[in-house]
């Protein structure tokens, strides 16, 4: 290569190295602002302090109702409204305050009951008295036995055992098992406290047993139980006296002149 050649590459070197474009260079990072607070940002935070205290506004206007409630319940005296049927005085049924609480007195007729029995409840006697009592005269009434519960109680023979008798006040509901309480049971048993001796046909589901009362043998009491219609067994007699039964003569020619009068 020449002295000339060799000039004229180099001039074209020069040349091409002119015409390429710089390389750009990177932009400098701009100075972070600092960040100051703005109208909006301002207004949160103040909006943001009445929740708080609305909240505890809230707190408060509780605590002064539960106060006000507690006040309310001390100053008043605490009611327990009952559900109870309206019985006249002189209807004869089924006793609503003088039987158990596990008894189920069917409100239309007040005729008709039906005991708990479900789990536990099948182990505890149910019984109710009626709403008049008598201290003379032959008294009458029969029993319908309509259902026989789905009781399931373990180690019970007799599960829809029925007594049907007769009782003082002070004797309990449990027939049959107090001085002052007479009872036919549906196991051709009868009992008067606690002691229970054969006596006529078992009973059970659709039958219907009559239990009669006379009080006009002086100072004995007769007794005497049926099973639909048909006598069961011998009557029985038991002193007034061991029965507790209350009575003078005074009293009962008393109640004879009202029913006369009625």
């Amino acid at each position: 290569m020449t002295v000339n050649e060799k000039r004229e590459q180099e001039e074209e070197e020069e040349e091409e190295k002119k015409a390429a474009p710089a390389p750009e260079e990177a932009p400098e990072e701009a100075p972070a602002e600092e960040v100051k607070p703005t109208e909006e940002t301002d207004e949160k935070k103040e909006g943001e302090e009445p929740k708080a205290s609305e909240a505890d506004s809230q707190q408060q206007q509780q605590q002064q109702q539960r106060r006000g409630q507690k006040r309310k319940m001390e100053e008043e005296p605490f009611v327990v409204v009952e559900d109870e049927p309206e019985i006249d005085g002189d209807f004869l049924c089924l006793d609503w305050y003088n039987s158990d609480l596990n008894l189920k007195i069917d409100r239309e007729s007040l005729c008709a009951a039906e005991p708990f029995y479900k789990e536990g409840w099948g182990y505890v006697w149910a019984g109710a008295r009626a709403t008049h009592g008598f201290c003379f005269g032959k008294v009458w009434f029969e029993v319908t036995l309509a259902e026989e519960l789905e009781a399931k109680l373990d180690g019970e023979k007799n599960l829809h055992e029925v007594r049907v008798g007769w009782s003082t006040d002070e004797s309990p509901f449990t027939l049959g098992e107090h001085p002052g309480s007479v009872c036919y049971s549906g196991t051709a048993k009868k009992g008067r406290d606690s002691a229970f001796e054969d006596f006529g046909a078992t009973f059970a589901k659709g039958d219907v047993v009559g239990a009669f009362l006379d009080l006009d043998q002086g100072d004995e009491a007769v007794f005497a139980f049926t099973k639909n219609g048909e006598k069961q067994g011998e009557s029985f007699t038991v002193s007034k006296a061991a029965l507790g039964v209350r009575e003078t003569q005074r009293e009962t020619e008393r109640e004879r002149e009202r029913e006369k009068k009625n």
